[in-house]
């Protein structure tokens, strides 16, 4: 059974949405599973600058983590 396109993307807001509700818990491991890990894969936060390849897109998940868990 395929999946059409837009339950595709629910499906995968869903992931990213558990995803963050973890981050907001202080535990951002779940982001590797939804996040492109990708030397091309980029984000930006609200803490600040932007961040590209995944080691650096990875430890921003984990600093958002961090300061969502104070």
């Amino acid at each position: 059974m395929t999946m059409s396109a837009e339950d595709e993307v629910r499906a995968a807001a869903d992931r990213f949405y558990a995803a963050l509700s973890r981050v907001v818990d202080g535990d951002a491991g779940l982001m590797a599973d939804v996040w492109s890990q990708s030397a091309d894969a980029t984000t930006m936060h609200p803490i600040g600058g932007r961040q590209v390849g995944w080691d650096q897109v990875g430890d921003s998940w984990r600093q958002v983590a961090g300061i969502a868990s104070l």
